[in-house]
């Protein structure tokens, strides 16, 4: 064997490596592009449903839905059955927390940032439109608002001081910041920084940990009640 050929045989492993590792770091980068890429798009999808959610429409439905449903209009006839006032401020909350629902499920989606979100509304929401949604099933479409629902169990087992503790949310309890969400009132830690001039009302007890989507005070006016 001349010397040409054992060069080649040497330099071939090497070619073969050097190709291996590049084909594996094409892979990864591809991996990392694809899973940042589907990140953004669902935290996007996120911030224009926080956004709708913060709407004047979107809050007097919830008002309406939260206040004034079950008073106006029983579920026998479902959702389709109702007036179409009443009806729009029903498929408005439904629909918007069933988008919530799907983005929960997601395999890209931050399950918990979500729930940190809906929390306590989707929970209310849910008890007064299950009656409806149930009514609606037995019409033929015995899966109707199944993601709304879904997500209404998500949050009903959720740990929600737990979850924004693990997302880093810290509590002022009048005195300074504690450490985590969960940390009990009146009692500061290591980490806790005193911070003058806040009013006394911005404290509140540990039970009371809720996001400011939880804190928002609708008021609908009376033309969505039903016309007499």
């Amino acid at each position: 064997m001349d010397l040409g050929s054992i060069q080649q045989l040497i330099a071939l492993p090497t070619s073969v490596t050097a190709l291996a590792v590049s084909t594996a770091m094409a892979l990864r980068q591809y991996r990392i592009t694809r899973s940042t890429s589907r990140d953004s798009h669902t935290r996007t999808t996120l911030m224009s449903l926080n956004a709708e959610f913060r709407t004047d429409s979107f809050q007097h439905s919830l008002d309406y839905v939260l206040r004034h449903l079950a008073a106006d209009f029983t579920p026998d006839h479902g959702i389709s059955g109702l007036p179409l006032e009443a009806r729009v401020h029903v498929y408005r909350v439904g629909h918007l927390y069933g988008d919530y629902g799907i983005l929960a499920v997601l395999p890209t989606a931050d399950r918990e940032l979500i729930l940190s979100y809906v929390h306590g509304r989707v929970l209310e929401a849910w008890k007064k439109l299950q009656p409806y949604a149930e009514q609606e099933r037995t019409r033929g479409c015995g899966t109707y608002w199944s993601y709304f629902e879904n997500l209404a169990h998500l949050a009903a087992t959720a740990d929600k001081p737990r979850i924004l503790d693990r997302l880093g949310l810290r509590r002022f309890d009048g005195m300074g910041w504690l450490e985590s969400a969960t940390s009990p009132a009146g009692g500061q830690n290591n980490n806790s920084r005193p911070l003058r001039g806040l009013p006394k009302a911005a404290s509140h007890s540990a039970e009371g940990v809720i996001s400011d989507c939880d804190q928002v005070a609708a008021v609908a006016p009376e033309s969505v009640r039903r016309r007499s």
